[in-house]
């Protein structure tokens, strides 16, 4: 909120929800974020400029601290000591900065993970369905996709399930191709189907692996800069 002229004037949470939601997706798809594009979401251009250098400031934090790496566990013992350094060094809201972009970089991993479950559990049911069916894969295939599209026009699936949804009978479809590829058919096609199936459970075990090694790394570098000063705390509360 900021007075004008004696005139209050807001951002609306809704215009931050939809801003936040862009920055997410632009830094996943690597594109600039610009002071303009800002503006369009906060429609106030003092709080899209302040927001725009915050942004900037985020970022270089981002990149100066190499957090991805971080997370991964993978920067070299005298990187990780001058990471460490840098932020026993840096004020308070370089801290606070650093905390935020550890728990961002879980909160993806942590996304990824949860995609991941999702879909592996479906595919999971859906190949049990399919062995104890008498119909070809095609003709499952088939039926799963108009049994979808009958609950998008009535309304009867979330748009995230039903994304799911299209990715099992998409992988399901490939599965089957790779099965034609290598003459798996008849009796030989179901185990070749579980086979491939188990490629699928093994990234989700890496995905949980991430997290825990994420997790793990977050504290770890928490622990080395900051000790007992008040960024750890606020790192155990965003974990919480």
């Amino acid at each position: 909120m900021t007075r004008k002229d004696g005139v209050l004037s807001f951002v609306t949470a809704r215009g931050w929800e939809d801003l936040s939601r862009l920055l997410q997706s632009y830094e996943t798809h690597g594109l600039p974020v610009t002071e303009d594009l800002i503006g369009e979401y906060l429609r106030k251009p003092d709080t899209a400029r302040d927001f725009a250098a915050y942004w900037r400031l985020y970022r270089k934090y981002g990149t100066d601290y190499g957090i991805s790496d971080l997370l991964e566990g993978a920067l070299s013992e005298e990187q990780y000591r001058e990471k460490t350094a840098m932020a026993a060094a840096g004020g308070f809201d370089e801290g606070v900065s650093v905390i935020n972009l550890l728990l961002e970089g879980l909160a993806a991993r942590l996304r990824t993970y949860e995609t991941l479950d999702a879909r592996t559990v479906r595919l999971h049911e859906m190949l049990r369905r399919f062995r104890g069916a008498s119909q070809t894969l095609e003709d499952f295939l088939a039926a799963g996709e108009k049994a979808l599209a009958v609950k998008e026009e009535n309304g009867l699936i979330s748009k995230a399930d039903a994304q799911v949804e299209r990715w099992v009978l998409g992988r399901l479809a490939a599965m089957g191709g790779i099965a034609r590829e290598q003459r798996q058919t008849g009796e030989q096609l179901f185990p070749c189907l579980k086979a491939q199936f188990a490629q699928d459970v093994a990234v989700r075990a890496d995905a949980v692996s991430a997290v825990s090694r994420g997790l793990d790394n977050a504290i770890r570098f928490a622990e080395d800069s900051f000790g007992t000063r008040q960024e750890m705390n606020l790192l155990v509360t965003g974990l919480t």
